[in-house]
This record gives C-alpha cells, sequence and structure tokens, in this order.
C-alpha cells in the first residue's frame, strides 16, 4: 500500500523556504548550545568529584580501545559496546583526559536535550516544552542519579530521543519512520540491552499510525517487522565486526550470556521488593517530579486536548517499558531511573499543557477549546498536580545542592575520594614505567589505570567476572587459562590487591584471591612478593595503603621498584 496523504498530514508544515530553514538550524544550534552551558553548570559536580566504580571502568575500557585494544578481548566487561565506544571518542584527541570524557558527556546530552526539544515542540506547547526541557536537564545532572557522570543510560540518551522524534512523527511516511525508530532503538540498547523491552512502545505505537492511515492488516504486520528490522541492524553489525575479529564468542558471551547471569542471580545489595519499594520513594524524593509524571499526567488527561491523549497513552507504555528493567537484576541502582527520562519527561510535557488548557478555560479572556464547566471541574486535579509538582521540584533541588556540598566537603578532606585518586594514581605512576602494565584485583580501586595513565595486564581488570560474587559458579576453565595466559604474556609490574565486594578490611591482601580466584595464587607465590618485604618506607601520604589496597611486585623487578619506592619516600 502506498503511503498516500491522510489527516496526520494536515498536522505536518508545509516546505519551508530555504532561508527560513536556515534560520531553524540555526535556532536549534542555540537551543542546543543553552542547554550545553546549562548542563555544564548543573554538572559541575562531574568535574570535581573522584570517578565512580562504574565510571573508572567505562573510561579505562574507553582508553583501551583509543589506544588500539579491542573490547572482550584485550579488556573484558559485561556491558554492551557502544559504552566503551562512547568513551573512546573524546580519548583517541585527548588521552587519559577526565575534562575531555566530561566534555563528552555534556555534548551528547545537549544534543539528546535539543532532539527531545524537538519532539516537545511538535506535540506541546511552548511553555510546557520549556518546562519539560529544564526537567530533563535537572534529572540527567542529579548527583542521586548519575553519581559521577558517564552511566549506560545517559550516554544512551540521543539515540533514545531520536527513536522517540522517529516513531511520534505525524507523518504520512510511516515505512520510513518505523525503521529508524528501530534503528536508533537498537543503538540505544547497544549501551543497555533492556531498551529491548521499549520495542512494545514502537508496536503499540506503529499500529496506531497504522490505523490513522487506514492501513490493512499486512501492511501493519510488514510495519512492525521494520522496526524489528531496524532494531537488529546495530546488533548485526557489531556481531559481524567481532567476527571479523574471531571473536564473536566471546562477544556474545560476555554482553548477552553473563548479563542473563546477572540477572538470574539473587541480588547483592537489596533484599526484597518491599526494600525496593522504598527505593523508588527516596530517588522519587530526592530528583524531582519527574518519575512522578506518569501519576501526574494521567491524572489530567480528559483534560488533554482529544488528539494528545493517544499520544499520552502511549507515552505511559513508554515510561512502563522503560521502568521495569529498574528491578530488572534486583538491585535498584539509582542511575538505572536515568532510562525512563525521554518518556517521563514528556509526560510532564503533557502535565502542564493540561493544567495550561483548565487555567486558560477559567480565566482566558480568549475563547478556549474547553468549556469553562469542565476547565471549572479540572481545577482541583490541576492545583494537586501542581502542589505535588512543586513541593517534589523544590526536594529535588535541594537534594542536588546538598549532594553539591557534600562533595565539595569530601574533596576538601586530606583523606577523601579525590584525594585518594590522586595520590593512588601518583604512587602507581612513580613505581612504574609508562610503557609497563598494572592490574587490579578485586572491586576497587578501579581508578587506578585512569589516574596512573597505566594499562591493565589482563583482560579481566576489574571486579568482574572473576572477583564478583554473582559469577563464581560461572567462571569456565577457559577464562581462567585466558586470564593465566594473559599474566604471562603483559607481566605486570604491580598487582593491586583491593576488596572484595561487601568485604571488611581482614579480607584484604591474598586471602581475597583464595577466596575467589584460588587458581591465581601458584601464579602469583612464584612470580610476586608484598611491596612491603622490598624493605623501603612506606611514603605518609599513602594513607590508603593496606587500608584500600596493597601492592605486590614482581619479584625480578624488586630492585628497580625497591629503588622508585625510595625516590618518592627519601630518608628524613
Amino acid at each position: 500500500m502506498s503511503d498516500d496523504p491522510n489527516p496526520l498530514a494536515n498536522r505536518l508544515p508545509q516546505g519551508l523556504p530555504s532561508s527560513k530553514k536556515c534560520m531553524a538550524v540555526l535556532g536549534w544550534a542555540v537551543v542546543a548550545c543553552v542547554l550545553g552551558a546549562t548542563l555544564a553548570v548543573l554538572r559541575a559536580h562531574t568535574f570535581q568529584c573522584a570517578q565512580g566504580h562504574d565510571e573508572a571502568i567505562f573510561l579505562y575500557g574507553g582508553q583501551a580501545w583509543a589506544s588500539g585494544q579491542v573490547p572482550y578481548r584485550d579488556f573484558w566487561d559485561h556491558k554492551p559496546p557502544h559504552i566503551f565506544l562512547f568513551h573512546a571518542l573524546p580519548l583517541w584527541l585527548f588521552p587519559f583526559s577526565r575534562t575531555a570524557a566530561v566534555v563528552n558527556e555534556i555534548i551528547w546530552l545537549a544534543l539528546a536535550g535539543t532532539v527531545f526539544a524537538v519532539v516537545c515542540r511538535r506535540h506541546l506547547s511552548v511553555a510546557a516544552s520549556a518546562i519539560a526541557v529544564a526537567f530533563f536537564c535537572l534529572f540527567v545532572s542529579h548527583r542521586v542519579t548519575v553519581r559521577s557522570g558517564g552511566m549506560t543510560e545517559e550516554a544512551s540518551l540521543l539515540f533514545v530521543a531520536l527513536s522517540y522524534w522517529m516513531i511520534l512523527r505525524p507523518s504520512p511516511q510511516l515505512r520510513r519512520d518505523v525503521l529508524w525508530a528501530g534503528v536508533f532503538l537498537g543503538m540505544a540498547a547497544e549501551f543497555r540491552q533492556t531498551y529491548g523491552l521499549s520495542l512494545l512502545f514502537l508496536a503499540a505505537t506503529t499500529v496506531w499510525r497504522a490505523r490513522a492511515l487506514q492501513w490493512k492488516s499486512k501492511p501493519i504486520l510488514g510495519a512492525l517487522g521494520l522496526v524489528g528490522l531496524g532494531f537488529a541492524f546495530p546488533e548485526a553489525f557489531w556481531s559481524a565486526w567481532f567476527a571479523a575479529k574471531g571473536i564473536w564468542r566471546d562477544y556474545f558471551e560476555a554482553s548477552y550470556l553473563f548479563n542473563l547471569i546477572y540477572i538470574g542471580a539473587a541480588p547483592e545489595t537489596h533484599t526484597g521488593w518491599l526494600d525496593g519499594l522504598r527505593t523508588h520513594w527516596r530517588v522519587l524524593r530526592d530528583t524531582g517530579p519527574m518519575l512522578a509524571a506518569p501519576v501526574l499526567a494521567a491524572a489530567l488527561v480528559p483534560w488533554l486536548p482529544r488528539d494528545k491523549r493517544t499520544w499520552c497513552g502511549l507515552l505511559l507504555l513508554a515510561f512502563a517499558c522503560e521502568f521495569a528493567p529498574v528491578s530488572i537484576s534486583g538491585e535498584y541502582y539509582h542511575h538505572y531511573y536515568v532510562q525512563t527520562t525521554i518518556s517521563t519527561c514528556l509526560l510532564l510535557g503533557f502535565a502542564v499543557l493540561a493544567v495550561g488548557g483548565i487555567v486558560a478555560g477559567i480565566f482566558g479572556r480568549r475563547p478556549s477549546e474547553m468549556s469553562r464547566i469542565k476547565a471549572a471541574a479540572g481545577l482541583l486535579p490541576a492545583l494537586a498536580v501542581v502542589a505535588a509538582a512543586a513541593w517534589l521540584t523544590a526536594g529535588g533541588v535541594r537534594c542536588h545542592i546538598e549532594e553539591n556540598r557534600k562533595i565539595a566537603r569530601r574533596n576538601a578532606l586530606p583523606t577523601g575520594d579525590w584525594a585518594l585518586e590522586q595520590s593512588l594514581g601518583r604512587a602507581i605512576a612513580g613505581l612504574t614505567a609508562p610503557n609497563e602494565r598494572i592490574l587490579l584485583l578485586g572491586v576497587q580501586p578501579n581508578a587506578c589505570y585512569f589516574a596512573a595513565q597505566r594499562y591493565a595486564g589482563a583482560r579481566y581488570f576489574h571486579n568482574a567476572p572473576l572477583f564478583k560474587g554473582k559469577f563464581q559458579g560461572h567462571i569456565s576453565e577457559r577464562m581462567k587459562q585466558a586470564m593465566v595466559a594473559d599474566l604471562e604474556r603483559h607481566r605486570p609490574v604491580l598487582i593491586l590487591l583491593g576488596l572484595l565486594e561487601g568485604s571488611d578490611k581482614e579480607w584484604l591482601g591474598m586471602e581475597l584471591v583464595r577466596r575467589r580466584a584460588p587458581f591465581l595464587v601458584p601464579y602469583l607465590t612464584d612470580n610476586y612478593l608484598p611491596l612491603e618485604t622490598l624493605g623501603g618506607r612506606i611514603p605518609r601520604d599513602w594513607f590508603w595503603y593496606e587500608d584500600v589496597c596493597a601492592f605486590l611486585v614482581r619479584k625480578d623487578l624488586r630492585e628497580t621498584v625497591r629503588a622508585r619506592l625510595d625516590a618518592l619516600s627519601p630518608a628524613p
């Protein structure tokens, strides 16, 4: 069936003259710059705080990829490839630059916010769009949800916004729109695979738009097939790329099988659904009205313009698809909620649109689409929605300010997170040459590689999978052999013995290896010895040593490292 004109096409603007198109492009460029500046201010804490656990992993993965290493072969994590590619982009030009990585995050979020603003203006008033975009900026900048920045959810938002842009277009070109919507959602899923559930939202919107075009069953099925085809395209590309590298099995095992294991294993930080509800409430209370937006919008659906109600209903489905994965692993990590950003902020915009219609119906001097009686009936729900949104906004802003102050206070401490990261980086850089490798065994401190500007001596460079409790029963002999082979090939100068998940101080040292990776004990015993046995003085500013981590030194380099240690801690 051809894409004939239909009532939807009447909502589309006619072709603009070239001069007006240029002005429109320039206008949206200005919006992008304003959003970038706003995000830079709201996300100032990401420039000032130490690297978070996950961010340190992603930063190192990006740096390793930028230096020519291949994911899942040379460095391993159970995340899809786009998060490492995302972090690699600025590090190709600015190696080991945390500032470049943070600016890269802001640029991508500003682009996501600009596309989101375009979607808002397609369906909302100027005021409602401005409010929705403002809350978008707050939600993706809040310390509670983004921590130190660079998380998979926020990095994917540009492609999520592009998917919404295509699927919510009031356009007769349905086949084109749904194909691209699927492609963009598939690209988002290469950051976080739980976006696959949002295919339900794309499918429902596709069917609704097809029915508005008066399509029959067969063309509708074809359009749904295009959604699936588009969604599968990014995965097909990466599967072919890794197959060409000869490591498709490693890629599939890491980013799919281990993710399924992670989901299916018992949670390590929560005890059940009641604990999850408490977490939902804390995040809602601390971040503003965004997570309450579905309730706020649903309460005012009867007062929305008739042509907006279906869109609002579809967005409620989108939010459900994006919110459900928050608890999929049983962990309820706060950054999981960022996946809902686009749908929840759009729903907030629809709530604002309904409130504006009620106010115009009651107090407006010009004729309103809403009768005064209906508007008066909506006054009480509108006041309740505004009051709830105002209360949550005040709490979210207050929490944002308090969290930024906490970071400033911690940074001022001589033994705070920032001081630890900087001191650790200087220590490792002083004990090793730039071309020598190090390796962390344990959950922390992941920042060691980026802070010291050193590369890992094995593909399993952090807690997962060897030292992560959830994966203990799934470590194959092939993975163990690969780990030992990496150690024999790269021969790291320093081994950092960190912490186990949830461990106490007495679990430091070789005990953590004996508990989680006993197959490494013979190799480490034969080739390494504790730094303390070298006889040198531990520098006074190493306040973290034997508290956060301890060092093992390669035996054949004991004298070299001893001389470097003496240079770091000269005799009084």
